[in-house]
């Protein structure tokens, strides 16, 4: 069987880079201006996707736009809820009438943050805006009567600067000295973008379909995950005062309460391939090594003051 060639739609951002990346010579990037050399122009809020179906034929089309930030899609409900559910729907249909298999995203903000570990049999219960947003094109695809492969994710952590990526925002913090809020009941399974990159190709190729969860293997906090941080830039001789904020996460900053406890199950993903994870500790001393790098001060100052 030829490999699937793969069009990603959102190419430029953390999950969508990863699974380029990934994909390697079988990937096809689709960003928005500004697009650089070799990647396809294309504007999920206004861009016919036909006709870039028809120029670029694949056999597969990762949906890797949207909005994401719950404080966002609260502030702006009715236009992140355009892109989010409205245009992702939109472009699902013309994904599957041309013939490609749609790979959908969501999140595990779909469910209320009880502390259990979540199922695709789960009930969903989003309790804030993007989680509603998320549940209602989950619901809208799965109801569209064609195959498609929707991926619930959970936090994704890069090793790659990214402004948006957690571990990125501390060390910006640390690195400017500034204090760190930290949700002491905020529990997830974080994944690489790395392994969630392959993990996705991988599910393409073994023609997956339905919905499947995507998460890592080590469930940890937020405080737990800082931890791993600071023994990370001590290792590294690295000696900066971290002052650390403990707090719960209704205590957070936004105008919707997110939730705590996002544990999502891989036993799914495990039954239909043998996912390979990354340890948090390789993840975490990784970008430790490039946030700290020579000539690195200035980008996370400008990454602490947005």
């Amino acid at each position: 069987m030829v490999p699937a060639k793969i069009l990603i739609l959102g190419s430029r951002g953390t999950v969508g880079s990863a699974i380029v990346a990934a994909a390697g010579e079988r990937a096809l990037c689709a960003a928005r201006l500004p697009a650089g050399s070799g990647t396809f122009v294309f504007d999920a809020l206004t861009d016919n996707v036909a006709q870039l179906l028809e120029r670029t034929r694949p056999q597969a089309v990762v949906l890797a736009f949207g909005i994401s930030g719950t404080h966002t899609c609260a502030s702006i409900p009715r236009d992140s809820r355009f892109l989010n559910v409205d245009r992702t729907l939109a472009i699902t249909k013309a994904v599957a009438q041309s013939g490609a298999l749609p790979v959908v995203l969501s999140t595990d903000c779909v469910f209320d943050g009880s502390p259990v570990i979540w199922s695709e049999q789960d009930k969903t219960a989003p309790i804030c805006e993007y989680g509603r947003q998320k549940r209602d094109a989950e619901d809208a695809v799965a109801n569209l009567g064609v195959p498609y492969l929707l991926l619930r994710l959970s936090r994704v952590i890069a090793d790659h600067s990214c402004r948006r990526d957690l571990l990125y925002q501390w060390c910006a913090l640390i690195h400017a000295r500034k204090p760190v809020q930290l949700a002491e009941d905020q529990c997830f399974r974080p994944i690489a973008a790395v392994d969630l990159g392959h993990i996705t190709v991988e599910l393409i190729d073994r023609e997956a379909r339905g919905l499947i969860h995507v998460a890592g293997c080590e469930t940890i906090t937020s405080p737990g995950l800082l931890e791993l941080l600071y023994a990370s830039l001590r290792e590294h001789g690295i000696d900066i005062p971290v002052e650390r904020e403990i707090c719960r996460v209704k205590d957070l900053p936004g105008l919707e309460l997110r939730p705590a406890s996002t544990l999502l199950s891989v036993e799914r993903l495990k039954q239909l391939i043998n996912p390979r994870f990354t340890s948090l500790k390789t993840v975490v001393r990784s970008v430790t090594e490039r946030a700290f790098a020579i000539g690195s001060t200035q980008r996370y100052a400008d990454a602490t003051a947005k």
